[in-house]
């Protein structure tokens, strides 16, 4: 999983202001640095992944890509587009790299890439049409390409996430309303709330915003977190 910076691996149950941010960073120690990203340890199990495509500057030309891609190992590119999707803003040599690793990537790779490339690529109707047909494979991870459907609020995507949703809910709804339980136990509900998030932004249906509200007063920390993030409610 990627984390910008600013956010925290360890899934906080309460956000985390630009200001503790700056004084947790000021004392972090940095664990990792490769060519494209800083780990840095925030505190016990919670580490900022700081992509050097935001916080340097760092960019690459569309020939230099196109030469390395082949090269690189899995790890490598998923390890590429995980600083890469960080990356601020959008070049015409960017747009040719995307169309590269649109050709010849993976689905972890898109996983990592999938937000960047639907709210900055400008072929919007080609990329959109590709994640519903990603979506309609049913991969291992779907989570990042439903939320990026509702961030760019795609209205052909509902037909596409309402399957989604009937499975999560049930999943959902099965899990015990305990604020003990693991991270493992309560993530059926997380994978719900995130899809009712993107039916919400597609559709403007009460149903979906109710479903989520739902969640606030659960048990679980973690869960009401989420419930909150889904609504918007204390985002930057």
């Amino acid at each position: 999983m990627y984390c910008s910076p600013g956010r925290i691996m360890s899934y906080p149950t309460e956000k985390m202001s630009a200001e503790s941010y700056r004084k947790f960073r000021t004392d972090a120690k940095l664990v990792s640095e490769t060519e494209w990203m800083r780990v840095y340890e925030l505190a016990p199990k919670s580490f900022s992944y700081e992509s050097k495509f935001l916080t340097d500057g760092l960019q690459m030309s569309a020939e230099s890509f196109a030469s390395r891609w082949p090269t690189m190992t899995q790890t490598e590119r998923r390890a590429f587009a995980s600083a890469y999707s960080a990356k601020a803003d959008f070049t015409p040599d960017d747009e040719q790299i995307i169309d590269l690793i649109m050709k010849d990537g993976d689905d972890h790779v898109w996983n990592s890439l999938v937000t960047f490339i639907v709210s900055k690529h400008p072929q919007r109707d080609r990329v959109l049409a590709l994640v519903r047909d990603r979506l309609e494979k049913h991969p291992d991870s779907p989570s990042n390409y439903i939320q990026a459907l509702g961030i760019a609020r795609d209205q052909r995507a509902v037909s596409v996430l309402l399957p989604y949703y009937d499975d999560y809910s049930s999943q959902a709804q099965a899990v015990p309303e305990r604020a003990d339980a693991s991270f493992e136990d309560v993530l059926p509900i997380a994978q719900f709330l995130w899809c009712s998030e993107a039916l919400f932004r597609i559709t403007e249906s009460k149903k979906f915003a109710d479903g989520i509200r739902a969640y606030l007063q659960h048990p679980h920390p973690q869960v009401q977190w989420w419930a909150r993030h889904a609504l918007g409610e204390g985002r930057e």
